[in-house]
């Protein structure tokens, strides 16, 4: 599996993805010039190919490389001339050395070989593989002797190289050729069997047999196309691409189905990544989608356990999970046209992602989202926006009530809202539903309250009544009138908020 960091890059005359190459290789690979600036690379988490010298975090690369050829153009030539004459200078010292030693080990053969014997068993010896080697005088090193017809034993690389057995996983379409064939046969049989008992009205069983076994292979929603060639899959895949979905599946089903096996990745407006396919002509669903999870076990999780088992329980239409694979189209790599997140929207996915997968070492802490409360028309507009004591005051008594149905971890009380919200945060999933279940319909000050869950998304803290000019001066008015009043320890009669108790 290739580290998240490490780049792929495509090779110019098969248009294959090759790699991974990490920063360090890139570097060299740059400098001897196999890649340059306009070169296409892509790794985990890039939503497609990018030129090198367009990717933020390999511009240094790109500064490195060009500055060490700015250098070496800069660097004064030297004299071949004395290169050369040093250069052969050694070469003949060296060449003086081997011939000295070469005269005196034939010597040592030649005093040893004199009788006609056979070769010394110091020039010879056998390898542990059982190959026999002898000391070859002309080339000056060991070879393999020669057998009884004369021919070295050779070795075909094939044979010595090691290849991992990869096991063959047919395709979709294939298999489903298989099953029709099988039934196809099955059929003939029975055709055979009832002709031979009941003669010629056997004939029409038949004919329906074939013409059903021919339907079903006909009809075959939601199966893939037939895949071309260039499919390759990718070392760290973490997609599953799954057929035989519900012609009317909602992505709600598929992120409610598959999420239960890991975090699925989500884009730049926190929306699963969940790609429905569609028909090009007629714009319906084609029954078969794609997943992007955010780790590569996920993948195999929803492979084992979910392939072969109905998306709804009780449905007949059973669901193909398998891992995906991805298609280079076109003879060449070309950019795709669309846009892509900034660098401060990538960042921000990268946070959440890691949010994501942080535990902060509580194993009963649940997700915000599935524990707040949010009710509505809890106070009148402007009501509380006035008077800080009386929005303490409020909060004091939803937390009262609050806690009935269970822990609070705690109210908040959005005193600026014009739909009067109040959010109840609890300890348990427990204590939020049975609020959500309670407080919904109630009466409070002469309102009708409205519950829903937080969706983790809305801030409820910027929503805010926008003021007249006419307003503003009367509540600034007010507010002056409060200062005056403070010395006497009232408060005025008019800045009291209609409240109420819960009904």
């Amino acid at each position: 599996m290739a580290a998240s960091n490490a780049y792929f890059t495509v090779d110019p005359a098969t248009q294959q993805p090759i790699g991974p190459y990490d920063r360090v290789s890139l570097q060299k690979l740059l400098a001897d010039g196999y890649v340059k600036k306009e070169t296409p690379l892509w790794k985990e988490g890039m939503p497609e190919w990018q030129p090198l010298a367009e990717i933020p975090e390999l511009e240094p690369l790109v500064q490195v490389t060009e500055e060490l050829h700015a250098k070496t153009s800069k660097k004064p030539a030297a004299d071949p001339g004395d290169d050369l004459a040093a250069f052969k200078a050694e070469i003949q010292a060296l060449e003086g050395k081997a011939g000295e030693g070469a005269s005196e080990a034939e010597g040592a053969v030649d005093d040893k070989g004199k009788s006609g014997a056979e070769t010394p068993e110091e020039l010879e010896f056998e390898d542990d593989d059982g190959t026999k080697y002898v000391w070859d005088r002309s080339q000056r090193k060991y070879m393999p002797k020669a057998t009884s017809a004369g021919a070295a034993p050779g070795y075909d690389p094939e044979m010595m190289t090691y290849v991992p057995e990869e096991e063959a996983i047919p395709s979709l379409d294939a298999a489903m050729k298989e099953e029709a064939g099988a039934e196809e046969a099955a059929a003939t049989e029975e055709r055979k069997r009832k002709g031979k008992e009941a003669g010629p009205s056997a004939e029409d069983d038949a004919a329906k047999a074939n013409e059903h076994a021919a339907k079903k292979q006909k009809k075959g929603k939601g199966q893939p196309a037939p895949q071309p060639s260039e499919w390759f899959e990718l070392k760290n895949n973490t997609n599953v691409y799954v057929a035989g979905l519900p012609l009317d599946v909602t992505m709600e089903e598929i992120h409610a189905a598959f999420s239960k096996f890991g975090l699925i990745k989500e884009d730049e407006n926190k929306q699963p990544r969940i790609k429905m396919y569609r028909d090009r002509n007629t714009g319906q669903l084609k029954g078969d989608a794609l997943v992007s999870f955010l780790k590569a076990p996920s993948v195999t999780l929803a492979v084992n356990l979910m392939d072969g088992t109905p998306l709804r329980p009780g449905d007949n239409q059973n669901m193909v999970v398998q891992p995906a694979k991805f298609e280079m189209k076109g003879e060449r790599y070309q950019p795709a046209p669309k846009a892509q997140p900034s660098k401060k929207g990538r960042k921000a996915i990268v946070q959440r992602q890691e949010q994501r997968l942080g535990w902060g070492g509580y194993d009963d802490k649940a997700p915000p989202e599935k524990v707040t409360v949010i009710i509505y028309h809890m106070f009148g507009p402007k009501e509380l926006s006035e008077d800080a004591e009386a929005a303490e005051d409020l909060e004091k008594e939803v937390l009262a009530e609050a806690t009935k149905l269970g822990p609070v971890e705690k109210v908040r009380v959005f005193k600026d809202h014009p739909d009067g919200v109040v959010s109840i945060k609890y300890k348990k999933e427990e204590g939020a539903a049975a609020c959500l279940e309670k407080m919904n319909g109630r009466f409070f000050g002469g309102r009708q309250l409205r519950t829903a869950m937080w969706d983790g998304i809305t801030n409820f803290a910027l929503v805010k009544v926008q003021e007249t000019p006419e307003e503003e001066e009367a509540r600034l008015e007010r507010f002056a009138r409060e200062l005056e009043g403070q010395g006497d320890g009232k408060k005025l009669p008019e800045d009291q908020p209609q409240g109420g108790a819960m009904q």
